[in-house]
């Protein structure tokens, strides 16, 4: 394999695939405290070569492909009810993961596999082994495994779970990567093959790189202490694997570059240097007090942190970088039918899990989870059975407390209500625009089953031209016929805006207020000019909303920044959007960054 200072001459597709084959040799050699290795790509070929890779070097170990839609029974062991129920007595199946004991657990499109198996894997990482149920006692059994999770998501998409992703500690991406990248490489070494879990001969670390990889997660934006644990683990292997005893600065750049850069939540930030300059100077030494040798490893240190944050930025995936930057906006909005917040409900929504309970009051029972609840006890049931019949009964003993109700969760809809200014010289344009940027939004909310409400201000009134709806038709008709002109009552639009919110939230609903306007109202909230009184109305209402917890986003629409505009958002406690020249794209950009 090529040295790590030679990466940065090749292509990115070719770097990928050296650092995803490097990290399957690491942890071929690693104990299983390191975890494992997620990796992000697509089916292809490019991924069933660097499988095929992976296959050598766990050639001698125990494989086990685990189906993302497992049973918990399967995943962890458990009760057979097939089993149990044809032989009358409580028959348990064997875990998966205790067969991959000292060896590796596969997981093929692991983005799928919900929270609760990915909190059990994780688990069972931490602790080593299961507590596998023996009748009425249970039996420890040793499951020691690392982890490759094949995370297909897409980049706007949820990806691994974070209980388990962020117990696998090396983190690679073969997305870029073509078959001519990977060609002419072999990755695999001849010695390769043979798995070491034997963590006592592991390279030496001295605390000064493990305060450079401390200073490095702090630059990064890496909060998790488990992080600077597994990197510093990697540099031991990565320095063993090189045939040193002692870690040296390569070792640390691999570490950031396989462990650290996957986690970085924000762009290397630079260090405060404002404690340096208002320090004291430093004391002055005579020649026969010598000047301590501190400056020198000062130097050394920030030389080899900048070194480590160069390597860590240089691997962030494009999309990321994206993503990190301090001044762009991420949006938040979800693939259709994705959107509003969740509800339990007994009666509607999907299915969840099962809890305890009477299936009454529109709750329906999960016979299975009640089979499996009562299946173990009932050998002890016959046995203290009072009466005779009850004895002789072959089917199933079930009592109250065995009973189980399915758990469901509802998605809420969305209401977002959009209050726009009519009044003025320019209205015709802020109108157009708003139009567009509605009609643009209903499109989505069409399939996000979510629903629209429009509010025209003007004049001396504020009035509901479109009721909450998500039927196109009926608001491209009310939209056609929006008049604009005359004076601008800030506060009423206001009002209206927060009477049909919480009338939504009395509904069940999530809602959302957008408020399009450039702050300068000049009608009250009786309909009399002035401006004075009219803004007083409009803080008024401002701190209404703020009260009342509204999620509302103000769209400044004035040809220059307001500051009335940008003073009535933070009395509202709102998100402000500077938007002078309005465009229906830009403007349904900004909602869906502001509503999830």
């Amino acid at each position: 394999m090529k040295h790590l200072e030679q990466l940065d001459h090749s292509s990115a597709g070719d770097k990928r695939w050296q650092l995803s084959c490097l990290a399957a040799q690491l942890l071929a050699a690693a104990p299983p405290a390191i975890g494992g290795l997620s990796v992000r790509a697509s089916q292809g070929p490019v991924l069933d070569a660097w499988l095929t890779n992976v296959s050598k070097l766990f050639a001698d170990c125990p494989v086990i492909r685990l189906p993302p839609h497992i049973s918990d029974e399967r995943l962890v062991g458990g009760l057979d009810l097939t089993e149990t129920l044809r032989n009358g007595g409580p028959r348990y199946t064997a875990s998966v993961l205790t067969r991959a004991d000292r060896g590796l657990v596969v997981i093929p499109a692991a983005d799928r596999l919900d929270d609760r198996k990915a909190a059990l894997i994780a688990a069972c990482i931490d602790s080593g082994g299961l507590s596998t149920p023996k009748g009425s006692s249970s039996s420890w059994q040793p499951a020691r495994f690392n982890v490759i999770a094949l995370d297909e998501s897409l980049p706007d998409e949820d990806g691994l779970a974070a209980s388990l992703s962020d117990r696998l500690a090396f983190r690679v991406s073969l997305d870029g990567v073509s078959l001519r990248d990977i060609a002419a490489i072999d990755c695999i070494p001849d010695h390769a093959g043979a798995c070491d879990y034997s963590d006592g001969n592991l390279a030496a670390i001295t605390s000064q790189d493990l305060e450079a990889l401390c200073l490095l997660c702090d630059r990064l934006g890496i909060q998790s202490q488990r992080a600077l644990i597994l990197a510093g683990q990697a540099a031991q292997l990565h320095a063993g694997l090189n045939g040193r005893s002692n870690v040296i600065g390569d070792d640390l750049m691999a570490a950031a570059q396989l462990v650290l850069s996957g986690r970085a939540t924000r762009l290397p930030i630079e260090p405060s240097h404002e404690a340096d300059s208002s320090s004291e100077e430093p004391p002055a030494y005579t020649d026969d007090e010598p000047e301590p040798a501190l400056s020198e490893s000062n130097h050394s240190m920030e030389k080899q942190i900048e070194r480590l944050v160069q390597t860590a930025q240089a691997n962030l995936p494009p999309n990321l970088l994206a993503a990190l930057q301090p001044t762009a906006r991420r949006s938040s909005a979800r693939a259709p039918g994705k959107s509003g917040i969740h509800q339990n409900n007994h009666q509607r929504g999907a299915r969840i899990g099962v809890r305890r309970g009477k299936p009454e009051r529109g709750a329906r029972l999960a016979l299975h989870a009640t089979l499996l609840a009562a299946a173990p006890f009932q050998r002890l049931r016959r046995a203290v059975a009072t009466t005779r019949a009850s004895r002789r009964q072959k089917g199933l003993i079930v009592l109250p407390d065995d009973l189980r109700i399915y758990r469901r969760r509802q998605k809420s809809e969305t209401l977002t209500v959009f209050a726009v200014d009519a009044s003025g010289s320019s209205a015709l344009h802020r109108l157009a625009e708003a139009k567009g940027a509605v009609e643009l939004l209903l499109a989505d909310c069409y399939i996000r089953r979510d629903q629209v409400a429009m509010i025209a201000f003007r004049r001396t009134s504020a009035d509901i031209v479109l009721p909450p709806t998500s039927a196109v038709a009926r608001a491209r008709r009310c939209l056609a016929t929006l008049p604009g002109g005359g004076g601008t009552p800030l506060a009423n639009a206001m009002d209206t805006g927060l009477q049909l919110a919480q009338a939504a939230r009395l509904r069940g609903a999530e809602p959302y207020f957008v408020l399009l306007t450039d702050g300068r109202a000049n009608i009250d909230r009786g309909g009399n000019p002035g401006r004075q009184q009219a803004m007083s109305d409009a803080f008024q209402t401002a701190d209404m909303f703020r009260k009342d917890g509204l999620q509302s986003l103000l769209i400044d629409t004035a040809p220059r920044t307001s500051p009335q505009a940008g003073e009535l958002a933070r009395a509202m406690q709102a998100h402000y959007f500077a938007l002078p020249k309005a465009d229906a794209n830009v403007i349904r950009r900004a909602v869906q960054s502001f509503r999830p």
